[in-house]
């Protein structure tokens, strides 16, 4: 976090899963994936849309869900939203497809 410029990093006890369980269905999602296949997957690794160009997408609609290990549900939006706003920083000077 320190190196994309966050100032104040604090880190807390990690949840304990006995309390993280009933919310559980609250971080179930995906189902956009990312790929470098249009047919098969919504966004490209820019995590924009293969079909709408101007629209892009970050957090757990990009990624499939799992469990609190794995790169599924809510957490992995931080660096998603990070790759996102990349991606529309690149779109912005140069409009279209990014490949």
């Amino acid at each position: 976090m320190q190196g994309m410029g966050a100032g104040n990093v604090q880190l807390t006890d990690p949840v304990q899963t006995e309390d993280h369980m009933f919310a559980w269905p609250a971080h179930i999602r995906g189902g956009a994936r990312i790929g470098n296949d249009p047919n098969i997957s919504v966004f490209n690794k820019w995590q924009q849309c293969w079909t709408s160009e101007n629209l892009f997408a970050a957090g757990e609609v990009c990624f499939p869900t799992g469990d609190n290990t794995t790169t599924g549900g809510t957490h992995p939006a931080g660096p998603t939203s990070y790759v996102a706003a990349e991606g529309i920083k690149k779109y912005l000077q140069s409009p279209g497809e990014l490949v």
